[in-house]
C-alpha cells in the first residue's frame, strides 16, 4: 500500500462510512529503552553465571531471577512492537476502518455491527 491513509479513505467513501473523524495509531515501545533493558538483562544473567561458578547463592538467585524477569519482559516487548507496526484505526462519522499489521483493512459500519 503506498499511500495508505489515502486508499483506506477513497474504499470507506465507496463503503459510505461518512466523514473522517480521527485516526489511531498504536503506541510502541522505546527501542533505547529495549536495548537498554537486554543490556541490564545480559548483565544481570552473566552475574548470576559468575555466582555459579563461585558459589555464591545471593548472585546467583539476584542474577538469573532478574536477569531472566528482565530479559523476558525486553524479548515480549520487543515481539509485541513488530505485530503493531502498521496496524491502524480510523474512525468514522458512520463506521470504522481497522488495518492489521499485515496491512489487511476491515470496515465496519456502526448499523451493520451485530
Amino acid at each position: 500500500m503506498g499511500d495508505a491513509p489515502a486508499q483506506i479513505d477513497q474504499v470507506a467513501r465507496r463503503e459510505q462510512l461518512g466523514d473522517h473523524r480521527a485516526a489511531y495509531l498504536p503506541v510502541l515501545g522505546s527501542t533505547t529503552q529495549l536495548q537498554v533493558a537486554g543490556v541490564i538483562a545480559a548483565v544481570a544473567i552473566l552475574a548470576g553465571l559468575y555466582g555459579l561458578v563461585t558459589a555464591n547463592v545471593f548472585l546467583v538467585t539476584f542474577g538469573m531471577g532478574f536477569g531472566g524477569i528482565i530479559g523476558y519482559r525486553t524479548i515480549r516487548i520487543a515481539r509485541l512492537n513488530g505485530r503493531k507496526k502498521g496496524q491502524r484505526l480510523d474512525l468514522y462519522e458512520h463506521g470504522l476502518a481497522l488495518v492489521a499489521h499485515a496491512g489487511q483493512v476491515a470496515f465496519y459500519r456502526w448499523d451493520r455491527a451485530c
